[in-house]
């Protein structure tokens, strides 16, 4: 079962776990396209191939929820970027309106 957790980081240090979680990615790709290789060539029987391409595929879902976390990481740091170089501005009150709310 996959369960998403989060965590918070540094602005500034949000680059460094994009490239570490990048890396990752291209380590589990490498791995199930050196699979794909020894089944494709030979190397790995004809009764392996099964239970390797098994082996494949669930590496193929594994970079992808990777690649999926990447995306997600990559929009939450440019969006607070972007918060940084234009900051919300207040609401301004058209002239003559009053504050209505009361305390209790």
């Amino acid at each position: 079962m996959r369960v998403r957790i989060s965590y918070s980081s540094e602005l500034e240090d949000v680059p460094k776990e994009f490239m570490r979680l990048l890396e990752e990615a291209i380590d589990k790709t490498n791995q199930v396209l050196s699979i794909m290789h020894l089944v494709k060539t030979g190397v790995i029987p004809t009764e392996m191939a099964a239970e390797n391409l098994e082996k494949t595929r669930v590496g193929l879902a594994q970079i992808d929820y990777k690649l999926s976390d990447i995306g997600m990481i990559l929009s939450g740091y440019y969006e607070a970027i972007e918060q940084l170089k234009n900051p919300p501005q207040p609401e301004e009150k058209p002239e003559g309106e009053e504050d209505v709310t009361r305390e209790r």
